[in-house]
């Protein structure tokens, strides 16, 4: 490498944390918020990368923490909704998309779908993620 960490993208330094991770051959890998404050195109670098290298056999766990529901739907099957550092509901995330129980969780779905989250990407959720949880919406 011929770049100090300095002078990489935002993109570049989270696929480094990744490997990094990975490296160590972990059993569980804590993602929290890995795609923050990047462009449309990394986000989905990160996610495509987070995906393929997490919840298949022989692959570590994947715990993805974001505030971010469209996010969580292309990795995870199921979710955990915090408010304040409380659970507040949990369950499928295709579920809790479909019929948010709390104000909270109707909230960042709301965010979501002004976003403009493809309905299809909650649909095709099972099928993108066989281990993936999320913890969505600390704040």
């Amino acid at each position: 490498m011929t770049r100090s960490p300095a002078e990489l993208s935002g993109g570049q330094r989270q696929r480094v944390c990744v490997a990094l991770a990975l490296a160590c051959k972990p059993s569980l890998i804590v993602a929290d918020e890995p795609t923050t404050a990047l462009d449309a195109l990394t986000q989905a670098e990160v996610l495509t990368l987070l995906h393929e290298t997490t919840g298949g056999a022989g692959k570590p766990a994947l715990l993805f923490i974001s505030h971010d529901m469209g996010a969580a739907s292309r990795l995870c099957q199921r979710a955990v909704i915090l408010e304040q550092g409380r659970m507040i509901e949990s369950g499928p995330l295709a579920d809790l998309v479909a019929s948010p129980q709390q104000r909270f969780t109707r909230e960042l779905v709301a965010a979501m779908r002004s976003a403009e989250i493809a309905p299809e990407m909650l649909a095709a959720t099972d099928a993108y993620s066989t281990s993936g949880a999320a913890a969505v919406g600390a704040r």
